[in-house]
């Protein structure tokens, strides 16, 4: 609930600090991702499964032509399924967090009621789900971070004044999780390889 609020009064903070003869829209996005997972383990590989994302959004059209900004808080569901070598490992990890999107935008007008644009920035993640999945009984757990940071780039589309769709790539900067190795929980025994999550999104809005 805590993190809940704090990102509340993140999203308030960027409205109230945007110029008064911006132009401010609310609205709820939603869209799919598919994961593309890295493990710093030989032989070791993660297949990227379909997940998807959902919250609201706020989008602000600056007084200089062209710039804006939009920030949202999303619900995102992540999914891998991670095989081992000669068949050890072969499950699903999962991940639930909420995202906070903040990207600045610039747009090319195509027409009265059409724009493309191009977007960048960074975003912030919360773990919500288990931080621990085991992969192997008493041996191996894939351990997620309580939070991560990373970078959006992408590119989309404003039609109509209302409706938006976009694609775009989420950067991890460093790890995202780990792989930990240990013999029966022995803590003197544990290792860890490092896991890294980028993702595709593709999504679509509908601003009011």
């Amino acid at each position: 609930m805590k993190k809940m609020m704090k990102m509340a009064v993140l999203v308030a903070a960027l409205t109230l600090s945007v110029n008064a003869n911006a132009q401010v829209k609310l609205g709820v996005k939603g869209g799919i991702n598919t994961s593309q997972v890295s493990i710093s383990i030989d032989d070791w590989k993660a297949e990227n499964r379909i997940g998807y994302f959902i919250g609201p959004t706020i989008k602000f059209n600056l007084p200089i032509l062209g710039l804006g900004m939009d920030a949202s808080a999303l619900y995102e569901k992540r999914e891998a399924k991670v095989t081992g070598p000669m068949g050890l490992v072969n499950t699903v990890v999962k991940s639930e967090q909420v995202i906070v999107p903040i990207n600045a935008r610039f747009s090319f007008g195509l027409s009265e009621s059409a724009d493309i644009f191009v977007f960048g920035g960074p975003q912030v993640a919360f773990n919500l789900g288990k931080q621990e999945q085991e992969l192997i009984p008493k041996f191996a757990d894939w351990t997620l971070k309580s939070s991560a940071f990373s970078v959006n780039v992408g590119a989309g589309i404003f039609l109509a004044n209302h409706l938006q769709a976009t694609i775009g790539y989420n950067i991890a900067l460093g790890s995202t999780g780990d792989v930990v190795f240990s013999v029966d929980g022995i803590k003197e025994t544990r290792k860890k390889y490092d896991v890294r999550n980028n993702v595709w999104q593709l999504g679509v809005a509908y601003y009011f």
